[in-house]
């Protein structure tokens, strides 16, 4: 998609401004991504679609995957670094 609207853009504002708006409009998309991972599960739970929790279990969550997977590696013994 850039390069439909890359010459333009560059051409019209420049190359500082340019910039700084294709580095605005990236900070913008970081927020919904942000409050996704923050209040999706208020969203969820308000969902008609999402499943009761009573249907998924606890080793499908991702949660879960990256907490036993963080401690399992802190049970194991630290290796020796020569």
């Amino acid at each position: 998609m850039f390069s439909l609207f890359g010459h333009a853009l560059f051409s019209k504002l420049g190359l500082g401004p340019g910039s700084s708006l294709l580095g605005a409009i990236s900070i913008l998309m970081i927020l919904p991504l942000y409050f996704i991972r923050r209040y999706g599960k208020v969203l969820r739970s308000k969902s008609k679609y999402a499943p009761d929790e009573k249907m998924v279990e606890k080793s499908d969550t991702v949660d879960t995957l990256a907490t036993d997977t963080t401690v399992d590696t802190l049970k194991k013994e630290p290796t020796e670094v020569v």
